[in-house]
């Protein structure tokens, strides 16, 4: 089987396609996922500012202007929430991600959260996860208050039949893809 390190190489070189290929296929898994009802039922949601290579979630603001959407900060070994109505207002941090302002009055708590759409290198079909290797996902997802439905997004390239796991690895409730939701 091959390492965590060996599988991050081989699906960022697969993620080497043009950005009008990657738009549209961020289009289909946006729309596939709106389809779903996890989504229309779902009040709060935790998304992620991608990454280039990563699925672009952010089509998805034309259809939750009903819901509350929060988007994760670094604290020390953890993620934090905060609702923001403008992703424009992301900034850029020193780990080179964008995330929302320290604000505590719009801080949320985990367990409020319904849907957290989460963000990986690789993923099984059966929901297995390889992140970028800093373990805050893990860490989050571990966390008992963290009660959401948990859905892995990527690209179908990202999609291994099996991956290299730890103790402290966790995974993802379904998988949205282009191809739709496992």
């Amino acid at each position: 089987m091959e390492s965590k390190v060996q599988v991050r190489q081989r699906i960022r070189e697969a993620l080497r396609f043009p950005p009008e290929m990657a738009a549209a296929k961020s289009g289909l898994l946006c729309a596939a996922l709106v389809e779903d009802p996890a989504w229309s039922k779902a009040c709060t949601v935790a998304v992620f500012a991608p990454h280039t290579g990563e699925p672009d979630i952010e089509r998805l603001a034309p259809h939750a202007l009903l819901k509350k959407i929060c988007y994760p900060r670094v604290r020390g070994n953890e993620l934090d929430f905060f609702r923001v109505t403008d992703p424009a207002k992301l900034v850029v941090s020193r780990w080179k991600l964008r995330e929302p302002l320290f604000d505590s009055a719009h801080a949320v708590a985990l367990d409020e959260i319904d849907l957290i759409l989460v963000p990986g290198v690789a993923f099984t079909r059966s929901g297995a996860r390889l992140g970028r290797g800093g373990g805050y996902y893990d860490r989050l997802l571990g966390n008992p208050a963290m009660r959401a439905l948990r859905i892995g997004v990527c690209f179908e390239v990202q999609i291994v039949e099996t991956l290299p796991g730890e103790p402290h690895d966790m995974g993802v409730d379904r998988v949205l893809t282009e191809a739709g939701l496992f």
